[in-house]
């Protein structure tokens, strides 16, 4: 069995280490493979999260095309076949069960039967209001939407839906959309912080770990998706390659 180790001193996202993951798994010959993620932006440098939320030694027994720019792009390909690729990938990874049932426990009780806007809100993180990115690799340029540019779509929209899933690691975006939508909203996590980084501030890091595992997973079983420029969006859209969707901080140049 061969180990795929990532230790990461920096204060990267655990989905930005997910799709590192994904990538090298795809890039790897079929074969059993135990994963290792070490980061200190959420727990010390001796505990293995994956261990914590996914089952290990996985058998990887698929062939994909190359993935190599996976893990350095922020904005989902608009290619569904592309996305199918590393869906075979992401398929292999399971969570544990208690993680899944967390999640099937939820949807059942809040989205089942329903029709869901998902939303996804990247706050308190590095792209503040304003901030430009060029993702060079497809020519595109992003600039971060604030949350009254989410309300003009949603307001547009949303008689289309029963009622809207939030997923954001921003309490101040988190207590907007609340007085505004009110009991239209739901939402799963229950740590969010305020002007810094969620994974740097939280006092129970490796809780918003799972929280925001369990969202990727309810956000992927919405019927749109509405989200910025984010690794989060990126892994919804893999585990749901048709699910229809709108970047709002994409701006497209070429």
């Amino acid at each position: 069995m061969e180990t795929i180790n990532i230790t990461c001193s920096s204060n990267r996202g655990f989905f930005s280490l997910f799709k590192q993951v994904m990538e090298l798994v795809g890039n790897e010959p079929d074969g059993t493979y135990r994963i290792e993620i070490f980061s200190e932006s959420y727990a010390d440098s001796r505990t293995n999260l994956w261990d914590l939320f996914f089952e290990n030694d996985l058998v990887k027994d698929v062939s994909v095309d190359d993935l190599k720019c996976l893990s350095h792009c922020l904005i989902p390909p608009e290619d569904v076949i592309l996305l199918k690729d590393a869906n075979k990938i992401i398929r292999l990874l399971k969570l544990k069960s208690f993680m899944l049932n967390t999640i099937d426990d939820y949807f059942l009780r809040n989205l089942a039967g329903r029709r869901v806007l998902g939303v996804h809100f990247r706050g308190t993180d590095m792209l503040a209001a304003g901030n430009t990115l060029e993702d060079r690799s497809i020519k595109n340029k992003c600039i971060k939407r604030g949350v009254n540019e989410y309300f003009e779509f949603i307001d547009e929209n949303m008689t289309n839906y029963d009622t809207m899933f939030l997923a954001t690691d921003d309490s101040d975006a988190y207590v907007s959309f609340k007085e505004r939508y009110s009991d239209k909203l739901l939402s799963y996590s229950n740590i969010r912080s305020v002007g810094i980084s969620l994974q740097c501030s939280s006092k129970d890091r490796l809780e918003s770990l799972r929280e925001v595992i369990v969202e990727v997973w309810l956000l992927s079983r919405c019927d749109f998706l509405l989200h910025g420029i984010s690794n989060i969006p990126h892994v919804v859209k893999i585990l749901n390659p048709t699910l229809p969707s709108k970047n709002l901080d994409l701006i497209r140049l070429v």
